[in-house]
């Protein structure tokens, strides 16, 4: 059995898979110009911290996925706090970039707040970035911890803004004809309409059904949706 040195950091490892699907190419832009702009121009170094927010499933956890997939970096969703500590984040301070997910979450959690706030702290030293995500705009997130609110409002902020029915529909359209699939907009309006609308999970079942139509060799038709899902 090896042992660790002492004096080595040592990093917990997550079981988050990041979709290969999660690209900035893959996020229909809608009325998020400037942000998609700001973030396709991403350079860690002038940087330091930049912080998303917007309501779940307007694609906040996508675009940090997303840039975490563009810059090789660390996606850390923590919606898993629960079952990782603040140590893991030892080290990490090394990377260009760290993309930190659901800071709303650690509200209540001093622990974790203070561990934020020297990770920030450490990075910021070494020249490196950090993007964070939240699902409560930064005037509502409450933390307890001073010195990590003032933080967050030294970078660049951005609301990422819902689609209208409309847009989600050309983008489930434009979903479907990237992967080869003839997708109408009866049908679109359907899986709209009769499934969850957060546009992921509809990406998600888009996939389900390019799968099932090649190896049944059907078109996306509604009565072929409704016999393969049973809705």
């Amino acid at each position: 059995m090896v042992k660790t040195p002492k004096n080595t950091p040592r990093q917990i490892p997550l079981a988050i898979q990041v979709s290969d699907h999660s690209l900035l190419d893959n996020f229909y832009v809608g009325s998020n110009a400037e942000l998609m702009a700001y973030l396709s121009a991403f350079d860690v170094q002038d940087e330091p911290s930049t912080l998303l927010w917007g309501e779940p499933g307007v694609g906040v956890s996508f675009l940090l996925q997303a840039m975490a997939n563009a810059h090789h970096a660390p996606y850390i969703p923590l919606s898993h706090i629960k079952d990782i500590g603040p140590e893991m984040l030892q080290g990490m301070e090394s990377m260009p970039l760290v993309c930190i997910d659901d800071l709303d979450l650690v509200r209540g959690n001093l622990v974790w707040q203070e561990a934020l706030f020297h990770f920030f702290n450490a990075s910021r030293q070494l020249g490196h970035a950090i993007l964070f995500g939240s699902h409560v705009a930064p005037g509502g997130l409450d933390l307890e911890l001073d010195d990590l609110l003032s933080r967050l409002t030294w970078g660049h902020c951005f609301q990422v803004i819902g689609l209208t029915d409309d847009e989600k529909e050309e983008a489930l359209i434009q979903r479907a004809n990237q992967k080869g699939l003839e997708l109408d907009n009866v049908v679109a309006q359907y899986l709209l309409t009769h499934y969850p609308r957060d546009l992921q999970r509809q990406f998600q079942l888009l996939d389900q059904l390019d799968h099932a139509s090649l190896a049944m060799k059907r078109r996306l038709t509604i009565p072929f949706i409704k016999s393969f899902l049973g809705k």
